[in-house]
């Protein structure tokens, strides 16, 4: 007798926006929650995934490009968005754009109303705003020669204070300290941007640590006397040595 082939079962058409595992009708499609697993584990990401979809909640992947709610549990902002560049997901372009980071106290409340509860401050996860990095800005070359130093420039404040410094110190005698000065002037000049706090120059080249105590009095208005005192009254560098030996910050 003839076995007759066996009909396989056609398996159910999936909605846009509904995982293909998911047993349960999406109710919120507008909502697509993503669980990392950080801190969390697997068995309790798992847990929550089945009672999140017996909610009519949509889960996904947190590094699908779907997904408009990340939820963790025991990670601050920072730790979630490090974890979401480690495992493929690009961060935001822009301030406010891309999922919401989510603590686990949003998911609960959502759970227990049965339906996406309304995101207030204390559910987010704050992330610190990084300062903007120096190659966002415009990189300094190492050498001399391969950069331009304009006349007009952005640090005329920071350079005449070190360019002083440099009369200075070659006035005493010191050719290395002068040329310390004088190169770090010269890189200020080429910075294709203002310098507000001295954080900035973290990567700049040929900012000693010498250079970085005057550029650092001079932010903290303290230093602008010393170059009043040249510019405004013309005194010659003997004075500014006389002066200087009784301003022992320097």
């Amino acid at each position: 007798m003839a076995q007759l082939p066996v009909k396989k079962r056609r398996p159910p058409r999936v909605k846009p926006g509904q995982p293909a595992n998911s047993e349960y009708p999406v109710r919120f499609p507008e909502v697509v929650v993503g669980l990392v697993e950080k801190r969390m584990g697997t068995s309790r990401k798992t847990f929550l995934t089945s009672l999140a979809r017996s909610r009519g909640f949509c889960v996904d992947d947190p590094c699908s490009e779907t997904v408009t709610h990340i939820v963790s549990e025991g990670n601050s902002g920072d730790e979630v968005v490090e974890w979401l560049k480690k495992n493929g997901r690009p961060p935001a372009e822009a301030a406010g754009d891309g999922p919401a980071l989510l603590d686990l106290s949003w998911f609960t409340e959502s759970m227990g109303a049965g339906r996406p509860v309304e995101i207030e401050p204390r559910h987010r996860l704050k992330v610190a705003t990084p300062a903007e990095p120096l190659e966002e800005k415009g990189q300094v070359a190492p050498y001399i020669c391969q950069r331009r130093t304009p006349l007009l420039h952005h640090n005329s404040a920071l350079t005449d204070a070190l360019e002083i410094m440099a009369e200075e110190a070659k006035f005493s005698g010191s050719e290395v300290r002068s040329l310390a000065f004088s190169r770090a002037a010269s890189v200020l000049k080429a910075l294709p941007w203002k310098v507000e706090r001295i954080q900035q120059l973290h990567t700049v080249p040929c900012i000693g640590e010498h250079s970085r105590r005057i550029l650092q009095v001079e932010e903290s208005s303290r230093h602008s006397s010393i170059v009043t005192f040249l510019l405004v009254s013309h005194s010659d560098v003997p004075c500014l040595s006389s002066w200087l030996a009784f301003h022992p910050f320097l």
